[in-house]
């Protein structure tokens, strides 16, 4: 399946794939790397080499096989930190989203710095939030129609 939904999103250079798995051993996000970097994509992965290699192979490769990039969060296996049993504490997704918001933020940095206006979305309660975010849907809607729900 992310085979597909890869290649009806049609991506090619100059793209960027930025695919997230914590254990990157889940098929979905790897057919999803492994389609972009078929088609000469750069595939940036946000996961974790320890969960990775305590996670049961599900797929022949991992995210990270298909990443030119690798952002490791240091999640440790089973995605918990206390206790260690049972399974609570999860911290993938806090991890993931601030290694994500701290790539973004230096982007943005850069971007200013080089002059470069990047497409943003913005928080849609500041003024004319809504409005740039319409006009990203729909410069990328026919890209990724699961953004608008045109599938």
């Amino acid at each position: 399946m992310g085979r597909a939904v890869a290649g009806r999103a049609a991506p090619a250079p100059p793209d960027v794939a930025v695919v997230f798995s914590t254990s990157g051993r889940n098929p979905y996000p790897v057919e999803v790397a492994a389609e972009c970097a078929a088609r000469g994509v750069p595939v940036i992965a946000v996961t974790s080499a320890r969960a990775s290699q305590g996670a049961a192979a599900r797929t022949r490769t991992t995210l990270a096989d298909h990443a030119e990039i690798v952002l490791d969060t240091r999640v440790p296996p089973g995605d918990v930190l206390h206790p260690a049993a049972p399974r609570t504490a999860a911290v993938s997704t806090v991890l993931a989203a601030y290694a994500w918001a701290r790539v973004l933020a230096d982007l943005d940095d850069l971007a200013a710095a080089r002059g470069v206006d990047l497409p943003r979305w913005t928080s849609a309660n500041v003024p004319g939030g809504d409005e740039g975010n319409a006009a990203l849907l729909a410069r990328y809607r026919h890209r990724v129609p699961e953004l608008t729900g045109d599938e």
